[in-house]
């Protein structure tokens, strides 16, 4: 009778082992294989190591093939399935290494040896004579003159005018002479004489008696009719050059009292000194002149000269 053998507790138990950790590399290794070639479905098989069985003694080994083999019951296959497997490490395996490929060393060139270009000697400049300057002879610089001074031309001084004959009883009874707005070297009318007659002396006249002389003294030779400018009373009076056979050509009777007439000559347009304060006067008593307006008749009498300042 043929009796059926069967494989001790712990081969068995490595045999499942290294089963199951085959099928998980081979499960695992597929995806790898596809994604690292493209998609190709490549298949790593990775080499197992069995753990060798232990080597039983002589003594052990007869007494395992006297005992009886028995055979394990539905307990022990399920205490065999359920105990624990034992992992075996699995070697570890090292990333290819990856060859550099050789690059191409640039071959050197040879460089040319720069030669010394030579330096042509510097010409060596020959003096020149520096011309020694001649001096400047300094000429005495020119003293400037003064400008000459422009001649001023001679302010003419003023000569003055000889005397005049005046009567001491115009200034008594204040007649006077105005003297005439005149530049030096301007000709102009000059009062030369003045003359007063009482009532005896000018016969009882009443009058202003006007004559007129020329540079030289002669009476000056003026057409009949001629005017010559009084004032009267405030106003201006044009006397005529009628009386040429007397000696006082020019008469205006006088109506009003002391001060109420003034004489000056417009002929030619020249400038005129005045003579004022002229009129009818008064006497006291006994004759004698008042210097005050009065009724009592008498003559002035003026002569003009044309002259220059």
């Amino acid at each position: 009778m043929k009796s059926d053998r069967l494989l001790p507790l712990g081969d068995v138990i490595r045999l499942v082992v290294v089963t199951a950790l085959t099928s998980w590399l081979v499960v695992f290794s597929i995806p790898a294989s596809l994604a690292g070639d493209g998609g190709a479905l490549t298949m790593s098989v990775l080499p197992v190591a069995f753990a060798p069985a232990p080597a039983l003694a002589p003594s052990e080994a007869m007494a395992t093939a006297a005992a009886p083999v028995s055979q394990p019951t539905s307990a022990d296959r399920v205490a065999q399935s359920v105990a624990a497997p034992t992992f075996t490490p699995l070697p570890t395996v090292a990333p290819p290494t990856l060859t550099p490929v050789p690059t191409n060393t640039p071959v050197p060139t040879n460089t040319s040896v720069p030669t010394n270009t030579p330096v042509p000697p510097t010409a060596t400049p020959v003096p020149t004579k520096t011309p020694v300057p001649t001096p400047t002879p300094i000429l005495p610089t020119a003293t400037p003159l003064p400008p000459t001074a422009t001649p001023v031309p001679p302010t003419p001084t003023p000569v003055p005018p000889p005397p005049i004959s005046w009567d001491g009883r115009l200034a008594f009874l204040g007649v006077g002479i105005a003297g005439a707005p005149v530049s030096p070297g301007q000709q102009y009318w000059r009062v030369v004489k003045g003359i007063f007659e009482d009532w005896n002396e000018g016969s009882q006249g009443h009058a202003i008696a006007v004559e007129l002389l020329d540079e030289g003294g002669n009476r000056l030779g003026l057409p009949f009719g001629a005017q010559v400018g009084f004032a009267a009373n405030g106003g201006t009076v044009a006397l005529q050059w009628t009386k040429l056979d007397q000696p006082y050509p020019v008469i205006y009777d006088m109506y009003g009292g002391l001060g109420s007439y003034s004489v000056w000559i417009t002929v030619d347009g020249l400038p005129s000194e005045r003579v004022y304060g002229m009129g009818l006067v008064a006497t006291d008593s006994v004759g004698n002149l008042i210097a005050q307006p009065g009724r009592v008749h008498c003559n002035f009498k003026i002569t003009f000269q044309r002259a220059r300042r």
